[in-house]
């Protein structure tokens, strides 16, 4: 079984141009800036916005466009991130990543979906849209 999880801590997410991208997230969903986190965001690092509860987070990371390129931060407990380690270690074709970024730690780890779909248990599919495409792909930094 899966270790435990406390939530989504934040999503990637890849813009051609950030200055307009935060604007965008400011006027649109009224999200800001997280002050404590903008020391990331030069040199190709993440601009973190957050919703007014602080509790939904954005890592905006200003790149050329690409067709797909997503990626989640789930948070979990100190003990979690060792079960997590070991827990995609197993799973994987490889093990995970392992990054210090100084106030909290991550581990990369990329899946292609349609890999995850074929050794899945056979379904019922009512709709073939459904599912991704065979071209789908997740990828990560």
């Amino acid at each position: 079984m899966p270790p435990p999880l406390k939530g989504i801590d934040h999503i990637h997410v890849y813009v051609a141009d950030r200055v307009a991208a935060e604007d965008w997230y400011a006027r649109v969903l009224g999200f800001t800036r997280e002050k404590k986190l903008e020391f990331w965001a030069p040199d190709g690092g993440p601009l973190t916005l957050s919703d007014a509860s602080g509790t939904t987070h954005l890592a905006l990371f200003e790149r050329p466009t690409e067709k797909c390129r997503s990626t989640i931060a789930l948070a979990t407990t100190g003990r979690g991130f060792l079960d997590w380690r070991t827990h995609l270690a197993a799973l994987l074709d490889r093990p995970p990543e392992v990054e210090d970024h100084q106030i909290s730690w991550s581990l990369y780890f990329s899946v292609h979906l349609t890999r995850l779909w074929s050794t899945a248990p056979e379904r019922k599919r009512e709709t073939p849209a459904a599912y991704p495409s065979q071209q789908h792909r997740r990828r990560q930094a």
